[in-house]
Parts: C-alpha cells; structure tokens; sequence
C-alpha cells in the first residue's frame, strides 16, 4: 500500500505540473491518459489483493476507466477556475457619466412660464463628468402630463463631449392658444453612440392660460 501511495502522489504532481505548461486541448488528452495509467496500475494492485490474477484483471480495466474520467474532470474544473480568473481581471472598461446641471427657460415675457400663444426656449447644459469622451451624444426630450398643447422642435444631434466639457442644447416650445393653466412635464434622455441611456429627468414647467379680454 505504501507503494500505491508514492505512485499515486507521482502521478498526480506530474499531471498537474504538466498540465500548467499546456494548452486547454493538450491538457485534455495529457490528463486523460495519465488518469488512465494512474486508474489501471491502482486497479491492478487493488484486484490482485483480492481476487488474484482476475480480480487483477478487472481491477486493471475498471481502474483504468475511472482514472480516465478522474483526469479529464481534473483539468475541466482547473479550466473552468482559469476561466474565472481571467474574466475576474479583466478591467471594467469606464463609461461618460453625462449630467444636466442646469434647466433654463427662455419665455418672451420673462414671467418664468410657458403663456398660451407663447414661442419659448428650453436650453440644457450638459456637462460630461467622467474622464472618458461622450460619443455620438443625443438628447430627446420627452412630453409628459400637462405638456400636450406644447409643441416641441425637431431634435438635433449634439456629437462628442469630452471630458470635462460643458455643452449647451436647446429646444424651441411653442404654445398652442388652448394651454391650460397649471405644470407641463417633460422627461430629457441622453444617449451615447451604442444606445445606451446616460442620463434620464423629469422636470416641470409652469404653464398660464391666456386672459380673456373683455
């Protein structure tokens, strides 16, 4: 039994030695015909103690056959460990972190609303806080409750933002004459080139009916 274990710990420091210096193929068949020479010889030693020269025999085969998949299960879960690691170390690529600062509203007559009839502006500054450029930004801003007698101007791409960088984007509102007193929502998304959503707000504004003369 002594000698079982010395062959046993020979050939297990041998398949894991070799099989650090090989590709994940090369391990494969190295590891599977280790675990087969390792299973038969075990086999064979353990059959012949008990059953003499057949039990030999069947202990060879059967040995043989276990130390085969003992092997190949060996070098999976070491790949499969490798794998792990590697993915683990892999950097996380940064993406732009866009924010809206500031909402400013241009109306004609300066009283901070939307009147009815009105023609204002909706200006956003957009400032890139991250160390990595914006690429193909978009903005689209989005009408809400209340904002239904408002119409919008035609989006218009804003490009790249660099790091650091503050942009200005506007959009043009204009007033049908049936707007109603009270708050128009509106939601801003901006984009980056692949699609992906970098920054998303609701925001209110206030809207005025128009006086009625007498």
């Amino acid at each position: 039994m002594n000698k079982l274990f010395t062959f046993f710990l020979f050939f297990s420091l041998l398949l894991f030695s070799a099989c650090a210096t090989m590709d994940q193929t090369s391990r494969t068949i190295f590891a599977a015909n280790t675990g087969n020479a390792i299973g038969s010889v075990a086999g064979l030693f353990i059959g012949e103690s008990i059953g003499g020269r057949h039990g030999a025999f069947v202990g060879s085969s059967i040995g043989s056959i276990v130390g085969t998949a003992a092997g190949v299960m060996v070098v999976a879960e070491d790949n499969t460990s490798r794998n792990r690691n590697r993915i683990q170390e892999l950097p996380l690529q940064e993406r732009a972190k866009l924010v809206v600062t500031e909402i400013i509203l241009e109306d004609e007559n300066n009283n901070e609303g939307i009147d009815a009839g009105e023609l204002c502006k909706i200006t956003f500054v957009i400032v890139n806080e991250s160390a990595v450029p914006a690429i193909d930004v978009r903005a689209v801003l989005n009408k809400k409750n209340g904002a239904g007698e408002l119409v919008l101007s035609d989006p218009v791409p804003i490009g790249r933002i660099d790091s650091d960088e503050s942009v200005r984007y506007s959009v043009a509102v204009t007033a049908l004459p049936i707007l109603k007193t009270g708050l128009a929502d509106f939601e801003i998304i901006l984009k980056e080139g692949n699609g992906n959503i970098a920054y998303d707000e609701v925001f209110s504004v206030r809207t005025i009916h128009a006086k009625v003369e007498k």
